[in-house]
């Protein structure tokens, strides 16, 4: 580049239009440097398991990120209020949900960059017989599902509560006896967030709900 060749003397000479026309010079010298530039650095994360039943212990990788500098620090969030500073933790996600893992790394003049992971946690459930009575079909799904109830006598539904990994009633639909218990049922669920549902069907004349999860990805 023109560094290479600096300093470089320059004369520059003025000259009027008069007659006799007269003129002046003057010479300075110009040093020429390189500017370095930074570019910030580019996050690169991994882990080893991506979906699994709680409590889900995963390890995950920050170390390959990249710097034309040099990458001085991580940060890590794991969607639950924890967070690490180490470029390559382990952790365990003790409660089902849907959780965003963001890992943010920086330069040594401050430049960060970020990534987003994705790590779905299912509930680690019980056998109960009962369950078999009840499909969810797709699971995981979007904007629509469907239940399946399957009984050896047939019985009125008379609602499916949906709750949300707070405990909170997030959708209810009341079939008032209505429908038979036997056969398939629509679900709208276009306006929940991306997250893990427990659905809670109720039969009469059966005193325990059916139960399922159900995975939610809009």
């Amino acid at each position: 580049g023109a560094s290479s060749n600096s300093p470089y003397t320059v004369e520059i000479t003025v000259t009027d239009d008069g007659v006799p026309s007269e003129s002046a010079t003057v010479s300075f010298t110009w040093n020429v440097t390189d500017v370095a530039i930074n570019l910030a650095p580019v996050a690169v994360a991994s882990a080893d398991v991506l979906s699994g039943v709680s409590p889900l212990t995963i390890s995950f990788t920050g170390s390959n990120s990249t710097d034309d500098l040099e990458v001085v620090s991580y940060s890590w969030d794991f969607g639950t209020g924890d967070t690490s500073l180490i470029s390559d933790p382990e952790y365990t996600f003790e409660f089902a949900g849907i959780f965003e893992v963001t890992l943010i790394v920086t330069d040594e003049q401050g430049l960060t960059d970020s990534i987003v992971i994705e790590i779905e946690v299912s509930e680690n459930e019980v056998y109960d017989a009962t369950m078999d009575n009840m499909v969810i079909s797709p699971n995981p799904a979007s904007e629509v599902t469907q239940i399946f109830i399957n009984l050896e006598e047939p019985a009125p539904l008379l609602a499916i509560y949906i709750y949300d990994t707070s405990g909170r009633l997030v959708k209810k639909y009341d079939y008032l006896e209505s429908f038979n218990g036997n056969g398939s049922y629509d679900m709208y669920i276009g306006d929940l967030r991306n997250e893990i549902y427990t659905v809670y069907a109720f039969i009469q004349g059966i005193n325990e709900p059916f139960v399922k999860k159900l995975v939610v990805r809009n």
